[in-house]
């Protein structure tokens, strides 16, 4: 295919990665759980001890929205899953009942992977603000040692190794890392900006945040009543992080940083907003001209 094959190319576009047969395995079958995970772990390899000590000594958490295709979501925890980690999956109450189970048995497998059902998922929907929260809030609540926090969805693919990323997140020093646009007010519908507990930035639910952003967050008065004041709004979950971490002056986020400012240097310097800030996640869209490829496969920085 990379030699410009037009038969390797044509057989390409008609692949399609046929899952059945490895959902039979883990699922059909009447063996014990314990079976069930010993035959999990050989088909996709979690590694089952830090492979480093900096790792070991550097634990991430990761908060995530799913909803199907369970063999790509073991592909991409693969990738990324070490015991030290957490992993929060928020389970689209929408799923269904063979991929909640799937979820159940990879956590009776792996302890540090936490599930829960949330309210049926739709495009845009408060509900994916609010199942994210309640993610960030149970992983700022365990006795892990976790560092920092990330977001990613179930369809993401690793960029970065788990060593590469934590050296990358240490080089944040506690820094909170989201997008950071002018706010778009046709979102807030029928609702008046006054009304908003902070200035509202846009941003993107791909943030990454230190474990002190994340413990000040499900604590904070400001903070919640910001995410109430979002309900009935539209895409909801593209409106919190910057806000909430972009207004210095109104609310001391731990790695917070000052979004007006920002903004008004990149207005100044009369240029598009360069987004070569934003690490926590990198995406192209399918319906937008690609971007020249430069060898790195799409994903998020994990």
């Amino acid at each position: 295919m990379f030699d410009g094959d037009r038969e390797a190319l044509a057989r390409g576009t008609q692949f399609k990665f046929d899952d059945s047969k490895i959902l039979e395995i883990l699922l059909g079958s009447s063996k014990s759980d314990f079976e069930k995970c010993e035959k999990f772990q050989q088909i996709f390899g979690f590694f089952l001890e830090p492979k480093s000590r900096e790792e070991a000594d550097f634990p991430l958490a990761y908060g995530m929205l799913v909803h199907e295709n369970f063999v790509q979501l073991s592909l991409l925890l693969s990738a990324i899953y070490q015991p030290q980690n957490q992993f929060c999956l928020a389970i689209d109450g929408n799923s269904t009942v063979e991929f909640i189970e799937s979820i159940k048995l990879m956590s009776t497998c792996y302890p540090n992977i936490h599930y829960f059902i949330t309210d049926e998922i739709r495009w845009c929907g408060y509900e994916i603000l609010t199942s994210v929260f309640k993610c960030v809030d149970f992983l700022a609540k365990l006795p892990s040692d976790w560092r920092y926090f990330q977001y990613l969805s179930g369809v993401d693919a690793p960029l970065k190794s788990n060593l590469e990323t934590v050296r990358i997140l240490k080089a944040l020093n506690g820094s909170f890392n989201a997008e950071i646009n002018p706010f778009e007010y046709y979102r807030l519908n029928r609702k008046l900006p006054r009304n908003s507990p902070l200035p509202l930035f846009k941003t993107s639910l791909s943030a990454t945040f230190s474990r002190e952003s994340a413990n000040f967050m499900v604590s904070n008065t400001k903070v919640l009543e910001q995410i109430k004041f979002l309900r009935g709004t539209t895409c909801a979950d593209e409106s919190l992080w910057a806000t909430v971490a972009g207004n210095p002056k109104k609310l001391a986020m731990p790695g917070g940083f000052d979004a007006r400012k920002w903004l008004r240097k990149s207005k100044l310097r009369n240029q598009s907003i360069d987004n070569s800030y934003y690490v926590s996640r990198y995406q192209q869209y399918v319906n937008r001209p690609p971007a020249k490829c430069q060898g790195n496969p799409f994903g998020v920085m994990a």
